[in-house]
């Protein structure tokens, strides 16, 4: 089976620390053109990172590349599964994380409930939530399209409360789960927005 010049590269950046252009196009016998054709691809992928230059070398460093750590295999679902089952997590527990990450995505909070809600979407979605709000009879709904924990979360159901806690930081109002991907075995989750 023929190898395609990506996978090529990325086998050959994993036998190095990084590697410049010049380096990967002798090594893999490709044009400079070639090389640097692919590097951008993978750059857009988030397979690979430039490596910053050393600083006091004299003259103009080439780029050098390596390969992105998220990449490489991990055993993160089990190492979070093990601190899950290991380590009690309560309920002051729950509420100090989700403050933790209601600041990483809103953290200015807004005075205007519309700016809020596009905020806290944003946000979510930097976070990989796939989230969308839209208004309904009963009020604004929060939907998630994706879980992010969708690994762990079978295991691990309370992520289901940090979810809705966030969104009550964010919004400072209250947040009830209507159904998740978690608990109901939905295809998205949906958190109703209390209008009171």
């Amino acid at each position: 089976m023929n190898k395609s010049t990506q996978e090529e590269i990325l086998a050959t950046l994993s036998h190095h620390e990084s590697m410049s252009v010049l380096e990967l196009s002798t090594s893999l016998n490709l044009t400079k053109a070639d090389i640097r054709y692919h590097i951008n691809k993978l750059l857009t992928y988030g397979t690979i990172n430039i490596i910053p230059p050393e600083a006091g070398i004299r003259g103009r460093p080439a780029t050098r590349y390596k390969i992105a750590n998220s990449y490489y295999s991990h055993n993160l679902v089990t190492l979070i599964n093990a601190i899950f089952s290991e380590i009690p997590i309560n309920d002051d527990d729950i509420s100090k994380i989700a403050k933790y990450y209601a600041s990483l995505i809103a953290p200015e909070f807004s005075q205007s409930f519309i700016t809020k809600f596009n905020t806290l979407i944003i946000g979510l979605n930097q976070q990989n939530y796939c989230a969308r709000w839209e208004t309904q009879f009963n009020g604004p709904v929060v939907y998630f399209s994706n879980c992010p924990y969708r690994q762990i979360i079978h295991n691990n159901p309370i992520i289901c409360d940090l979810d809705r806690r966030i969104i009550e930081i964010i919004l400072d109002k209250k947040i009830k789960i209507i159904h998740t991907f978690a608990i109901n075995r939905t295809n998205n989750c949906k958190f109703q927005i209390s209008i009171l």
